[in-house]
């Protein structure tokens, strides 16, 4: 890379840093909301791929090459619509060190030189930078690579030096403070308009310059169609003639923001206390009252309520075991400061056929008693206990015994209901 490639290079990326540095506010009685986007100006550096043919120019044949080299860009993004939309312009310096290969410069312009990008794109952030740390976004627009953009290359005067091209990229922004952020792009140009010589035209020169004894090709050609040296200009080699490229263009930088919709709340500092501080005070203030007591805590009165019980092998309420809860819910109703323990069990005969979860079935059926005449469920806790100690499966007729086929409701404090 010459020097002067160089210096080109580094006022263009100079011109275009912003301040970073503002001017220091009392953070302790200002209150600062970003309510809008602001202008972001970014400058970056990477790599720019040219995908295309080696010639363009005074040559019939091609070969398809691929080349990278240095780039570096800044551009400026204006907010359209919040902070999803913006308008990006770009100008960047390309394929630098090209001048430098060695390879003749006039078989393509945009292969062996420098290439001067200026575009206006479209950029959508598709997510919002007050939602996500990493914002992806994409972009497109129209732009032009212009070859050799300072002279002095060798490049002809009767070659194109303007490509009109078509970005379509797709990139990350990742902010690192509030007016900071990282970023990384990729794009591929598509380029519109023909770019290299009418090879009907590079033909003819070819002709006479290689052949300056012989009639002109269409003449000579009409006439000895099977000589060799009319296949280097038939129709097929001219048709097949490519006068477009390719480009990729990777980037990764710092976007500087600034600029944008701010609102500033101003909060001055209160104002000294009058007593005891104020030597100048007449008198003080009298004190606040103290606040009112808190108010007593309610006691449940409950000590017992009543227990219900089932058949062997079943969880359901018996008329009898209803009219019991009934008379509970009356109390419940009465004490609201009073919560329940739900405790199912279940006999050992039933342990051994049906298992514990009867228990919890049993309780299960209270709980939805309770809860179907109006009583809260956060003053209800259910408690599976399992299977009666000690057994009295010979006490009553039939297997199991009556007493540990039963569900009690057990009367506590609501504060002290776990839950509730």
């Amino acid at each position: 890379m010459t020097p002067r490639t160089l210096l080109i290079a580094l006022g263009l990326v100079l011109a275009l840093v912003p301040s970073v540095y503002a001017q220091p506010e009392p953070d302790y009685y200002v209150i600062r909301e970003e309510t809008g986007p602001g202008v972001r100006l970014g400058v970056a550096a990477g790599a720019f791929t040219y995908f295309g043919p080696d010639a363009l120019y005074r040559r019939l044949d091609q070969d398809d090459v691929r080349e990278t080299r240095p780039a570096v860009a800044a551009f400026v993004a204006i907010p359209l619509a919040s902070d999803r939309l913006y308008l990006r312009p770009m100008v960047g310096l390309l394929n630098l060190g090209a001048e430098d290969d060695g390879i003749r410069p006039f078989e393509n312009p945009f292969l062996h030189n420098e290439l001067l990008l200026a575009e206006v794109d479209l950029l959508v952030n598709f997510l919002s930078y007050r939602d996500s740390r990493v914002v992806p976004y994409g972009y497109t627009g129209f732009g032009a690579l212009i070859a050799d953009p300072f002279g002095g290359d060798g490049v002809a005067d009767d070659q194109e030096r303007t490509a009109l091209v078509i970005p379509l990229g797709l990139g990350i922004d990742i902010p690192l403070t509030r007016r900071v952020s990282l970023f990384a792009e990729a794009s591929y140009r598509f380029v519109l308009n023909n770019v290299g010589g009418d090879p009907r035209v590079i033909a003819e020169e070819f002709w006479e310059e290689e052949f300056p004894e012989k009639p002109d090709i269409e003449t000579y050609c009409a006439e000895f169609p099977d000589d060799p040296k009319c296949d280097l200009v038939g129709d097929e080699v001219i048709n097949a003639f490519d006068r477009r490229f390719g480009s990729a263009l990777f980037l990764g930088g710092l976007q500087f923001s600034f600029g944008g919709d701010e609102e500033r709340i101003y909060i001055p500092p209160p104002p000294p206390p009058v007593c005891p501080e104020c030597p100048d005070c007449v008198e003080c203030p009298p004190p606040p009252p103290p606040p009112p007591p808190p108010p007593p805590v309610e006691v449940c009165p409950l000590v017992e309520l009543n227990s219900v019980y089932f058949d062997y092998g079943t969880a359901t309420l018996t008329a009898e075991a209803r009219a019991l809860l009934d008379e509970n819910i009356q109390l419940l109703r009465e004490h609201p400061e009073c919560c329940i323990y739900i405790d199912g069990w279940v006999d050992s005969a039933e342990l051994d056929r049906f298992g514990m979860p009867l228990g919890g079935r049993r309780a299960q059926a209270v709980y939805d008693y309770y809860r179907s005449r109006g009583i809260s469920t956060s003053r209800m806790q259910i408690r599976n206990r399992g299977v009666t100690v000690p057994s009295c499966d010979k006490e009553d007729e039939g297997p199991g015994c009556r007493r540990g086929r039963r569900v009690e409701s057990i009367p506590v404090d609501c504060r002290d209901l776990i839950g509730g």
